[in-house]
């Protein structure tokens, strides 16, 4: 299980009163991006995945849901519907 931690560390990095936010309310913004082929910018936000850890990622879907990009990329190469 730490292999597959060390593995898929991020680059996450909060202020004090960030980390306070993330304890308090599970997620954090962190910062507003565009990715390419995107036409506007969106929100990025910073939660703790049960298997990987401390994640950032944007809200995705109609449910605006925070998904973890490894799980999501591991369920994917099994055949699951995410």
């Amino acid at each position: 299980m730490v292999q597959v931690e060390e593995q898929y560390r991020t680059s996450v990095r909060l202020s004090p009163l960030q980390r306070i936010r993330l304890l308090v309310t599970g997620t954090v913004p962190t910062s507003r991006r565009s990715r390419p082929g995107w036409r506007g910018s969106l929100q990025f936000y910073a939660f703790r995945c049960p298997v990987h850890g401390l994640m950032e990622n944007y809200p995705q879907g109609y449910g605006r849901v925070l998904r973890c990009p490894h799980c999501d990329e591991k369920a994917a190469k099994n055949g699951a519907q995410i």
